[in-house]
């Protein structure tokens, strides 16, 4: 659990900075993810709005689709890397 707590506290500015950005997108999503994470919250540092994060490192991935998220989900790339592309179907983009 220490370890998870030290996550959530050394990545809390970039956090709070993406859920602003999210909340000024997509303000009714905001709230009504914010209410299920306060419901479920079990890290004090975690301050939301998201229930749950996955990080992947250093592991190409294919497409991933969840057919029960009803709303936006947030993906952060970050780092140093070539040769990868981020696909997103619904916008009929693919990121280089």
């Amino acid at each position: 659990m220490a370890a998870v707590r030290t996550y959530y506290t050394a990545t809390s500015r970039i956090s709070a900075k993406l859920a602003g950005m999210f909340k000024a997108a997509f303000p009714n999503y905001y709230h009504k993810y914010k209410k299920a994470f306060s419901a479920g919250v079990w890290v004090e540092e975690d301050q939301g709005p998201w229930i749950g994060r996955v990080i992947v490192w250093k592991l190409q991935v294919s497409l991933y689709r969840d057919g029960l998220d009803e709303s936006p989900a947030l993906c952060f790339p970050c780092g140093s890397f070539e040769g990868g592309e981020l696909c997103l179907p619904d916008l009929e983009a693919k990121l280089k």
